[in-house]
């Protein structure tokens, strides 16, 4: 019985040692925060916030703008990307209690006669989700937009009167503030575009506050040579130890 336990025990703390040193990494993430050039618009390197919370937002603010570096969650320059073009920026009302109400505050938008683009290259995420964050100043009317990512569209519902209260809903056809597409693989030209819909509202806009881009699966951390040399030591030298209680 008492070989049996050892064994167990060794067993144990085998599986628990490798669990430890071969873990899943963090999923890495590129924020981009769009708005107008004020404070109320812009986040600190600090903030936290987004539907994957994280900090670094990268601020494109004040309208279009040349293809430059971004860096991402952690603050590292990365050689990604991003140009923007539209001629318009406005805000939502949302205010600034939090990192995510500024977040939600500002925003770029086209309108019936112009296109709202965000170009990304060089992403660096085998596979990653895209964000489209919006929420426009619409007062009691409804605005629909339809955002591309990739070629791939969907439409946005700016409910009437759903200023960002706080809280991120997806928009999966009855209205929200985010829109979410999963698994993509391009690493180069990922175009995020908002068009309007004409609608009842007389002044066609579709806003977009932020993009994120998030990575899909982190890939494991694998034990290095030296760290599994160590667990098998560790390992021999706890078996050594419960051989000489047992002698003693």
């Amino acid at each position: 019985m008492k070989k049996t336990n050892t064994a167990l025990i060794l067993a144990a703390v085998a599986m628990a040692t490798l669990a430890l040193a071969a873990t899943s990494g963090n999923a890495a993430s590129i924020g981009v925060n769009f708005g107008r050039n004020q404070a109320s618009d812009t986040l600190a390197s600090t903030d936290t916030a987004g539907v994957v919370a994280q900090d670094n937002w990268n601020n494109r603010l004040g309208g279009g703008s040349g293809a430059s570096q971004v860096w991402d969650d952690s603050g590292g320059l990365l050689t990604t990307t991003v140009a923007v073009s539209t001629p318009w920026n406005h805000y939502s009302g949302s205010g600034t209690a939090t990192a995510d109400h500024k977040l939600m505050s500002g925003n770029l938008d086209g309108n019936n006669t112009s296109t709202l683009s965000a170009t990304f290259n060089g992403i660096p995420y085998a596979e990653y989700d895209v964000y489209v964050y919006f929420d426009g100043s619409n007062g009691g009317d409804q605005r629909e937009g339809t955002y591309t990512v990739d070629g791939n569209a969907k439409t946005g519902i700016d409910l009437a009167g759903a200023t960002f209260s706080g809280t991120f809903i997806e928009d999966t056809g009855n209205g929200g503030n985010y829109l979410k597409w999963s698994g993509l693989t391009n690493p180069n030209i990922v175009v995020v575009s908002a068009k309007p819909i004409d609608g009842p509202d007389p002044v066609d806009r579709a806003p977009m506050n932020a993009i994120q881009i998030v990575e899909a699966t982190a890939p494991p951390t694998i034990p290095e040579p030296m760290t599994m040399l160590a667990v098998g030591m560790s390992v021999a030298g706890l078996g050594r130890y419960v051989r000489k209680r047992r002698r003693a």
